[in-house]
């Protein structure tokens, strides 16, 4: 078998291979940590979505499942800075309004707005603490919000519900004639709506609707004096 002398071969690298060849000793260890840093940071984000994604339910199902103002304020806390925790905020102004606590409704009502002043539902906080300062006997409060809703969001259905608001606030006021008219321009405007439906309603309740003033709730202490112990 002829042997082949290699002694004279010649290498026949491309230029371009050594170049690269040179290149990656001089940048091949840094390039190494740059993809890997980046894998790393890939892994990472795909973890905090999942994470996320994980926290949005968990909080959506607590938040569904709240049935108390207490179970509300556990939302809030748990899920701070979520969407969830903020129409918990919202829910739970509305729930203390309707259970008669309109001090704290109004408190939880600026703290929404406060914290959420361009939230999609703001005015909806904006209209509850009308409705607050309405049920409170402070007229003017309610009716300086009943009119800038009707005035900025004349489109909104909400401004449907302000203006009945303003018609209540008027007739509370003594002035059931001035009430009557807006109900009237309401009809006008909505017939054959269930808008139209509301002014006709409050218009014939117009001749009995008197302002009642919220009773305070009794204290704890203010209960105890008023039990009586018989002696054992």
């Amino acid at each position: 078998m002829e042997e082949k002398n290699l002694e004279h071969a010649v290498d026949t690298t491309p230029e371009e291979l050594l170049q690269l060849k040179d290149w990656w000793k001089v940048h091949g260890d840094r390039l190494s940590t740059i993809v890997l840093v980046v894998l790393a940071c890939i892994v990472a984000w795909n973890f905090w979505q999942r994470r996320q994604a994980s926290n949005a339910a968990k909080a959506s199902i607590a938040y569904s499942a709240a049935a108390s103002a207490e179970e509300m304020e556990a939302v809030i806390a748990d899920y701070k800075g979520s969407p969830v925790a903020a129409l918990a905020e919202l829910r739970l102004a509305s729930d203390y309004y309707h259970r008669g606590r309109y001090e704290q409704a109004l408190d939880a009502y600026d703290n929404f707005l406060k914290k959420h002043a361009s939230h999609k539902f703001a005015l909806i906080a904006h209209m509850g603490r009308a409705h607050t300062f309405e049920a409170t006997g402070k007229f003017d409060d309610a009716n300086a919000i009943y009119l800038r809703v009707i005035k900025d969001h004349p489109e909104h259905y909400l401004s449907h519900i302000a203006t009945l608001g303003t018609a209540r606030v008027a007739a509370f006021q003594g002035r059931k004639d001035e009430a009557r008219f807006i109900l009237d321009q309401m009809l006008a405007a909505n017939a054959g709506t269930p808008w139209g439906a509301a002014a006709e309603e409050l218009k014939a309740a117009l001749p009995r609707l008197e302002f009642t003033a919220p009773q305070a709730a009794p204290s704890l202490e203010d209960f105890f004096h008023s039990m009586s112990f018989g002696e054992e």
